[in-house]
């Protein structure tokens, strides 16, 4: 008799373990994604270079990633509310702090001045600028006639990390965040990172023509 019910006991534990196992598995995470190419897109491989990141780092840990791409803004509001898990590709501040948890850096991006080919333009310190009218946009190329036609200035405006947000809405975000920086740490330590980098600087997230 006690040797069945210390065959039950070992069958239970095993059930139990198989069944943990598959769960932590088959864990996963919903992020907000906007248009911002080649780093996050819709349109191109793999999602762009910042959502294969993640999603590689993530498969590291066990943990499968669905993306949902809307505007910005909403990105980054339903992401505040819970509704999704967190959002991809935001630079640190204070305020966001407040409502979420920051992951490592998943990949630098740097913003810089592109003017006509024809005109005469330079700049060393923001002062500079006060009399140049500036446009920008977070979100796409205006097309091959518009790209042709425009060149960047050699001096950046800045260089900034950034990062997965997961909000604080969810008790199981630091957690995630957590599990995040494991799979990052991987990545760059097996060499997988830099050969991703490598693939944006290479054109590889591009748009398909």
């Amino acid at each position: 008799m006690k040797t069945m019910k210390a065959i039950k006991a070992i069958v239970v534990s095993c059930l139990f373990f198989a069944v943990t196992q598959s769960a932590v598995a088959e864990q996963t995470v919903r992020l907000t994604n906007g248009e911002w190419q080649p780093y996050m897109s819709e349109h191109v491989p793999h999602l762009g270079m910042g959502s294969h990141i993640v999603t590689e780092a993530f498969a590291l840990v066990d943990v499968q990633v669905e993306y949902g791409f809307v505007p910005w803004k909403r990105a980054f509001d339903v992401a505040k509310k819970g509704t999704w898990d967190g959002t991809v590709g935001w630079s640190y501040n204070d305020e966001r702090g407040q409502s979420f948890f920051f992951t490592d850096p998943v990949f630098p991006s740097i913003f810089g001045f592109f003017h006509l080919k024809d005109s005469t333009f330079d700049w060393n310190a923001m002062e500079d600028l006060k009399d140049t009218k500036i446009g920008a946009t977070m979100e796409y190329s205006y097309g091959d006639d518009f790209d042709t036609a425009f060149t960047h200035h050699p001096n950046l405006v800045d260089s900034t990390d950034q990062h997965l947000l997961l909000t604080k809405a969810n008790p199981d975000s630091e957690r995630l965040s957590e599990l995040c920086n494991q799979g990052l740490q991987q990545l760059k330590e097996s060499g997988r990172y830099d050969e991703i980098i490598a693939d944006a600087l290479a054109g590889k997230y591009a748009k398909p023509k």
